[in-house]
């Protein structure tokens, strides 16, 4: 038995010039459980939020200390799907720069390709912040849902609006929905640990972002007809950690639609309103073939007990 009080990691030393990083990973099936709940044509895709965790988790592993504040430019270039074209191993390429605020790092998800060319997948921005320095969260009162009609989340993973598994079922509920937006309440239980395979939850918690950005799935099902998947995120920045069982309030806006697309922005608040993470012009990529691949939701014999 260990008593005493938490043990404060030492600070690492910012770089005074530019340092790149190149780290290695290898995936699988085997290793990310939670995979079989992100299904789609039959094949586990790498969620998003995954990626902008990987290069976040990363951050904060290489300088402990500092923790991961905001992310700015976030691209999906070539998603990782789990099926006989995934490479051995994926390289994160990081270049951690010293800022006036704390650390500035580029970030870069490649693989190389079966004609050995390189395979860009996903690319972003991070900033890092020291515990103190981290920005207070702005309090903003939520949102009047009196007179509203509820809509159970329950009934959106079971009528093929999303296709998410148990591991990303966080939708509680659908609180307000019309032409601008709309408000939700979203609870996620604990993942076990061994669940979350290489992507565990740390500062940035990837299962609990994931059904907050639900958000724009359902909305463009539910008035474009259409389904998506992300594209791109011009910001976002976290005040606190997002946990497990919390219960958070999802206020999306959307900026602008069409066929092919929809751009919103998307504030996530806790019971007593305060910010906990505010998400800027995320891009998702609509496609009517998307909802017959969102249906498949379950792997394909071929991949079952895949390494």
């Amino acid at each position: 038995v260990v008593v005493g009080t938490p043990i404060a990691p030492s600070l690492r030393p910012a770089p005074q010039e530019a340092v790149t990083y190149r780290i290695a990973r290898r995936l699988s099936l085997s290793a990310n459980p939670f995979l079989a709940d992100h299904v789609i044509g039959g094949c586990a895709v790498l969620p998003t939020v995954c990626a902008v965790a990987w290069m976040a988790n990363v951050s904060e592993q290489l300088y402990p200390g500092y923790y991961v504040q905001r992310v700015s430019d976030y691209r999906v270039l070539k998603g990782i799907v789990f099926d006989e074209g995934l490479a051995e191993e994926h390289i994160l390429e990081l270049e951690v720069k010293h800022s006036d605020v704390g650390l500035h790092c580029d970030a870069l998800i490649r693989s190389q390709g079966g004609n050995g060319r390189p395979r860009y997948h996903y690319r972003a921005q991070i900033a890092l912040r020291r515990a103190n320095q981290q920005a207070e969260p702005p309090i903003k009162g939520l949102p009047d849902l009196s007179g509203t009609e509820v809509i159970a989340g329950r009934a959106l993973y079971e009528d093929g609006t999303l296709f998410h598994g148990p591991s990303f079922q966080g939708i509680d509920s659908i609180l307000r929905m019309d032409e601008e937006g709309l408000t939700m309440r979203c609870h996620l239980p604990r993942l076990p640990w061994e669940m979350q395979g290489q992507f565990y939850a740390q500062t940035f918690n990837p299962f609990v972002v994931d059904a907050q950005l639900q958000s724009l799935l359902v909305w463009s099902r539910h008035y474009l007809g259409a389904a998506g998947l992300p594209l791109r995120i011009a910001g976002g920045t976290l005040y606190r950690p997002l946990h497990f069982d919390d219960v958070t309030y999802v206020t999306m806006r959307v900026r602008s639609h069409s066929v092919r697309n929809v751009v919103a922005d998307v504030m996530v608040q806790d019971e007593q309103g305060a910010v906990i993470m505010e998400v800027d012009g995320a891009e998702i990529t609509l496609s009517p073939r998307l909802g017959e691949l969102f249906r498949q939701n379950h792997l394909a014999p071929s991949m079952v007990g895949g390494g």
